[in-house]
């Protein structure tokens, strides 16, 4: 069960959650993940990608300061690591709660839940072709979904990185 500092069970907000990212080129893409195995929308990259945040670890939510000083953080790892990787926001369908993070383009799905790790966070989503995946961190929960991919249809800002 993923909890938080207060026993709250946050995995069904996870599995109706997702991510917004953008493209080097081109409009935004949110995708989110669905019920069963469908799939809407067009899978536009090489590979599988794998969202990641490092804000509010642990579960609670903290300070926005100590969130970008942990985003920060979170970038410097993926640089030190050479991963390519895209401007993300993850969070609920309404944009209520929204997590500065990064699409990894072509890290291993394993080093990415290794990341989330290092920051203390409760899971990842992996993007692939065929299947939306939530991962839980510490391998309690791995749950295989279907995933809608609307472009250039979302509310977010982008999030300025450097």
């Amino acid at each position: 069960m993923i909890e938080d500092s207060r026993g709250t069970d946050h995995w069904d907000d996870y599995a109706v959650a997702g991510f917004t990212y953008w493209p080097d080129d081109g409009p935004p893409v949110s995708v989110a993940p669905r019920p069963g195995l469908l799939l809407e929308g067009t899978f536009p990259l090489a590979l599988p990608g794998a969202f990641v945040t490092a804000h509010n670890p642990g579960g609670p939510i903290i300070d926005a300061v100590e969130n970008e000083r942990l985003h920060c953080a979170l970038l410097d790892d993926v640089a030190q690591h050479g991963w390519h990787w895209l401007p993300a926001v993850g969070g609920d369908p309404a944009g209520s709660h929204t997590e500065d993070g990064v699409l990894l383009l072509d890290a291993d799905p394993t080093d990415a839940l290794r990341l989330a790790t290092r920051f203390d966070q409760d899971a990842i989503y992996v993007w692939r072709a065929d299947v939306f995946e939530l991962i839980a961190c510490d391998g309690s929960r791995h749950d295989r979904l279907g995933w809608t991919a609307e472009v250039g249809v979302t509310g977010l800002p982008r999030p300025a990185y450097g």
